[in-house]
């Protein structure tokens, strides 16, 4: 092949080290919605969104757990929605612990190109994903598009979007304990929410459609000169 293209830095840096040359980065990425970001209400209270897939690997169950926990653990009240075809695999159980959580929703499947809009609704994003195949999950980039800031896992690739601490909070995998004290951190800390959602809109410059489809031109066209236009 004259080139390769990997989502990941991860994966590039694997087919490196098998000897493949002319391996080059190319992240994935998502349209820059039109939309209107949502002023953040600072009351005593914090509401998280998951979207996504509701099958196992994704974790909602262990962010059921993780609610639990938080209510007990933190004085201010903590709700998540979630949003997302529910797998058969996992269907009876995750209904059940929905059942028994006062403090979560199932809103049903958010309709397609809304995710950015609205997961600006909301105070965080909760990711507890344990999937060993993870690349750049795509509701990570809109949650970046939206200046909303993330809770996720350590697997794989997601410290390549997310910096622990800075755009969002990474927890160890398949632990409620852990996520349940990072859910308790942000609910504390509505400065730190506003903090974290800033450099994730930020963040989210490198992973805009426009941003990543001219680094592939110049890839594939290095000897030719593409303008972007100004938005």
């Amino acid at each position: 092949m004259e080139g390769i293209l990997t989502q990941t830095q991860l994966l590039k840096e694997d087919l490196e080290k098998m000897g493949c040359a002319n391996v080059n980065y190319l992240p994935g990425c998502r349209p820059l919605p039109a939309m209107t970001l949502v002023p953040k209400n600072r009351s005593e209270k914090m509401r998280l969104v998951y979207l996504g897939h509701i099958t196992r690997l994704k974790g909602p169950l262990i962010l059921l757990n993780a609610l639990k926990t938080s209510s007990e653990l933190c004085d201010v009240q903590v709700t998540c929605d979630f949003y997302g075809p529910i797998h058969e695999e996992i269907q009876n159980e995750f209904l059940a612990e929905l059942n028994s959580s006062p403090n979560a929703n199932y809103c049903g499947i958010a309709k397609a190109g809304t995710g950015p809009q609205l997961i600006s609704q909301y105070d965080a994003l909760v990711l507890p994903t344990y999937y060993d195949t993870e690349g750049h999950p795509g509701v990570l980039i809109a949650a970046m598009h939206a200046g909303v800031p993330v809770i996720s896992t350590q697997v794989r690739t997601l410290p390549e979007l997310i910096e622990n601490g800075s755009n969002g909070l990474l927890v160890p995998t398949q632990n409620s304990h852990a996520l349940a004290n990072a859910i308790v951190q942000l609910a504390r800390d509505p400065d730190m929410r506003r903090k974290m959602g800033e450099a994730n809109l930020h963040k989210g410059q490198e992973f805009r459609a426009d941003t990543v489809v001219a680094k592939l031109l110049k890839i594939v066209f290095p000897d030719f000169s593409f303008v972007r236009k100004p938005n």
